[in-house]
């Protein structure tokens, strides 16, 4: 993979910066021109601080997470940690034995810069998880599911690890691991029940419809947060703080007692949360900037076509977004505010 540093997390307060991930060595960036830096107009500024040698073949970055002083870029050709200054690799991480390439990860990484990569089994399945601490890219440890994979999702908490085996909520496919561990946690109350019809997550928050109704609890301590009456046979959440449900084609936000905030006549295509503001976006390019609180559309932008939103950086809440062009996969900064 070609990577630009992004400016952006060198010099967090002064600008946004394009990013380049996939570009050839032996072609420059063509240089764009600086705009207004509103959030309308998107990024607002192209300066290549270092390039890596690009990978041929790759399809872009499966997540890419920026914390403190190292870019992490998990991909379908490794997993590897690039220093924001100089574009140094600062480490390569190994895939667990007998395992293949990445094929899905956590969004974000946690607090202390610990996140977590499917990879692909030696039967070609998405199903072998390992937890990797991006400051030195080490595997802590792995394991391998053995039941059928679809399309996986994990996050990574303080202490525990939450994953789908099933893209459908199948309750069967549902794991709480100790973070440090691996090991298996308890299911949460009221999903030890046989009767549990699906179960999803979204980073800190699990919703999970069974015999106690529709539920919503604490990803580290499964405890129950709240209860419900649910609109549909399998809830999605969408985000976790405050809790998005998808519900009868809408989406509706909940106070962490369980009330409602207020609802959106729509379901975006990508939804993301960067301090106060719900990113709320579709795949012709289109983003809006929602009051988390009120739900109140602050703010619209134009962006290219199949746009994607990465995790916000810790440090100040600003926004990687993601757009094939050519043969670079670009990158830039947007600032939620």
């Amino acid at each position: 993979i070609g990577l630009v540093a992004p400016v952006g997390v060198v010099l967090l307060a002064l600008l946004a910066a394009w990013v380049v991930l996939g570009g050839r060595e032996d072609e420059p960036l063509e240089p764009i021109a600086a705009e207004t830096p509103a959030p309308t107009t998107g990024p607002s500024a192209a300066v290549e601080v270092w390039r890596a040698p690009a990978d041929d073949g790759s399809a872009g970055p499966l997540r890419l997470w920026p914390h403190q002083d190292v870019v992490t870029v998990v991909s379908e050709a490794g997993v590897t940690g690039y220093d924001t200054v100089d574009g140094a690799v600062r480490w390569v991480a190994g895939a667990p034995p007998e395992a293949g390439p990445p094929c899905a990860a956590s969004a974000a990484v946690d607090g202390a810069g610990v996140g977590a990569v499917f990879f692909r089994s030696a039967d070609g399945r998405c199903a072998v998880l390992a937890v990797v601490d991006t400051r030195n890219g080490s595997l802590p440890w792995w394991r391998e599911f053995t039941r059928e994979v679809d399309q996986p999702t994990v996050t990574v908490g303080e202490s525990a690890v939450t994953v789908n085996l099933d893209q459908a909520g199948d309750p069967a496919g549902f794991h709480r691991l100790a973070r440090d561990s691996g090991d298996e946690l308890p299911p949460p109350d009221c999903l030890a029940e046989p009767d549990v019809t699906a179960v999803r997550h979204a980073g800190s928050r699990i919703v999970a419809l069974g015999p106690c109704g529709l539920t919503v609890h604490d990803a580290e301590t499964g405890a129950v947060l709240w209860t419900g009456q649910a609109r549909s046979e399998a809830p999605e959440i969408l985000a976790d703080d405050p809790v998005l449900l998808r519900e009868a084609g809408e989406t509706v936000a909940h106070a962490e007692n369980g009330e409602e905030l207020w609802r959106l006549p729509f379901v975006p295509d990508t939804v993301t949360l960067a301090g106060e503001t719900l990113l709320a976006g579709d795949d012709a390019g289109r983003l809006a900037g929602h009051d988390l609180l009120t739900g109140d559309r602050r703010w619209d932008a134009e962006l290219p076509p199949d746009t994607r939103l990465f995790a916000p950086d810790r440090a100040d809440g600003r926004v990687l977004t993601g757009t094939a062009e050519d043969d670079a996969y670009q990158l830039a900064w947007l600032d939620p505010t």
